[in-house]
């Protein structure tokens, strides 16, 4: 399964990742290596494209924790810079994955 099949699900799968998108998965410690800004030591994400989304999983434990420093260094660099953020309200988004989908597609 490709890493965007999301796109498929949705009716989407004209579009061409390098073409009409580009998706940067990160995961685990890798955000705290990236920027909204210009920063000496991170990778720069506007140099892959300056009409980003953010989208990040909020990792929390319970509802009321806090977001990490890094999250919340990440979400005021996209505000800064005019970039769309979103942040989960479950761990992760694959919460947001509706149980009929997931029993259709692996036919259990």
């Amino acid at each position: 399964m490709s890493n965007n099949k999301w796109l498929e699900i949705l009716g989407w799968s004209e579009a061409r990742e390098g073409k009409d998108y580009q998706c940067v998965f990160y995961g685990g410690r890798l955000l705290s290596n990236l920027s909204l800004e210009d920063e000496n030591d991170l990778i720069n994400l506007m140099n892959v494209n300056r009409n980003a989304i953010i989208v990040l999983d909020s990792d929390k434990e319970k509802i009321n924790s806090k977001l990490n420093k890094t999250k919340r260094r990440i979400i005021e660099e996209a505000n800064k810079n005019g970039i769309l953020t979103w942040v989960t309200k479950g761990r992760e988004i694959e919460n947001y994955i509706p149980e009929g989908l997931l029993k259709k597609y692996f036919n259990k």
